[in-house]
């Protein structure tokens, strides 16, 4: 059964006869949306953290908040660390 319905495309809108669960009034419409919702979603940018390095204290901006060391280097080196302290610990 057709009805009437406003296309979901923000820069339209028009009203069209639906014939079944169509959203848009024509496919450049559907398009121009997909694209329009495309777009916003390649333009995030993520959060930068300014961050001190665990190992060796320098600051370092991130876009993860849950990072500790400025490079890998300084991560190997701090387990290592880590790990002969806790083996003087034991002895």
């Amino acid at each position: 059964m057709a009805h009437l319905s406003r296309c979901e495309n923000p820069d339209c809108g028009k009203t069209f006869v639906n014939h079944g669960n169509k959203k848009y009034c024509d496919s450049k419409c559907r398009q121009k949306a997909y694209r329009m919702r495309h777009d916003q979603a390649l333009t995030y940018t993520p959060q930068q953290h300014a961050v001190k390095c665990d190992n060796c204290g320098k600051c370092f901006v991130t876009t993860q908040p849950r990072a500790r060391f400025c490079k890998v280097s300084c991560r190997v080196s701090f387990w290592q660390q880590q790990k002969r302290l806790a083996a003087k610990e034991i002895e």
